[in-house]
């Protein structure tokens, strides 16, 4: 069964907060993307999983996140901060670049 193994460390708290933990999923996505500059709620597929219960975005330039649904309200993923997400049933990924600049991405997910 596929794992995501991660550890998190959080600074600036009044006591920092550190945690490792892993997420695992019958499959598992893990691929590169290229999104130009301009793009608008582009449509990503995570490979043959439906229904992903975790998600994994990280990008060189900062973009915006859209899940399930391309009206909601967005996610920002600052450049070179990953994006983590748990715990809940994402069937559809949009995502928009206005940096100015093609976005580079990894994106990785599991589920069913």
């Amino acid at each position: 069964m596929p794992t995501l193994n991660y550890s998190l460390s959080l600074y600036g708290c009044v006591t920092p907060v550190s945690r490792t933990g892993g997420v695992s999923s019958a499959e598992k996505c893990d691929f590169d993307y290229a999104l130009a500059t301009a793009s608008t709620n582009t449509a990503i597929t995570l490979g043959s999983i439906t229904t992903a219960t975790w998600l994994y975005v990280y990008s060189d330039q900062a973009i915006s996140v859209n899940i399930n649904s391309n009206t909601e309200t967005a996610k920002s993923v600052l450049a070179n901060k990953p994006l983590f997400i748990s715990g809940t049933s994402i069937t559809a990924l949009y995502v928009t670049n206005a940096s100015g600049s093609t976005a580079n991405m990894k994106i990785k997910a599991g589920g069913a």
